[in-house]
């Protein structure tokens, strides 16, 4: 019952730095059905298949902007979480403004996620948002390094 409950994951690479480092072991709670909220550091399946640890940026009905100097915003607020430019080649799904920012509003049941290390993380500027089904899992704690 406690592996079907419970996940344990090894950390590999650096795109939750600072957060998380390469080497580190999370525990989450799997299938996780309740809310999720901006923040949760969640477990999610890409598009192809690969499992990613990335943190819920914005929930549906959330507007999220790219801005030029690569800072991001939710609904008009600074969003805190982790370091670097934004600004990435693909920015998939989002739409370009007159201003060279991007912006995405969500539907119902996507949700964008980040990497903590968003010079080099692979999410959803590359893939796009992500529905619920494809977020299984949230993590309750970090352990190791």
């Amino acid at each position: 019952v406690m592996f079907l409950l419970f996940g344990h994951h090894p950390i590999s690479g650096e795109s939750m730095y600072p957060t998380y480092h390469d080497g580190q072991h999370l525990v989450s709670i799997r299938p996780y059905l309740g809310e999720l909220k901006q923040g949760d550091v969640v477990i999610a399946y890409s598009p192809n298949r690969y499992l990613l640890i990335k943190r819920v940026a914005a929930c549906p009905g959330d507007t999220l902007v790219i801005n030029t100097d690569g800072t991001v915003a939710v609904n008009g607020e600074p969003y805190t979480y982790g370091k670097g430019s934004s600004l990435d080649s693909n920015m998939a799904g989002m739409t370009r403004q007159e201003d060279g920012s991007y912006s995405i509003t969500l539907e119902k049941g996507q949700y964008y996620l980040l990497g903590d290390n968003h010079e080099i993380s692979a999410d959803s500027r590359e893939y796009g948002p992500f529905k619920r089904t494809s977020i299984w899992e949230k993590v309750l704690f970090v352990f190791g390094k």
